[in-house]
């Protein structure tokens, strides 16, 4: 996660992450570690693979 937390730190508020193929790649620590935050809001949408978006509430 140290990577994420790179990309993360670098996001602006209201900025979002968007990770692809969630649905067909076990990402399941990215995905809980994005939904543990505070300062990550965090949708699934059932496209393709799967499209997850990010979004940085505050810094």
């Amino acid at each position: 996660m140290r990577h994420i937390q790179n990309v993360v730190d670098r996001v602006k508020p209201n900025g979002m992450i968007i990770a692809d193929n969630v649905m067909s790649h076990d990402i399941s620590d990215y995905q809980q570690w994005v939904r543990d935050r505070a300062d990550l809001e965090t949708i699934t949408l059932p496209l393709n693979r799967g499209l997850e978006l990010t979004m940085k509430l505050r810094s």
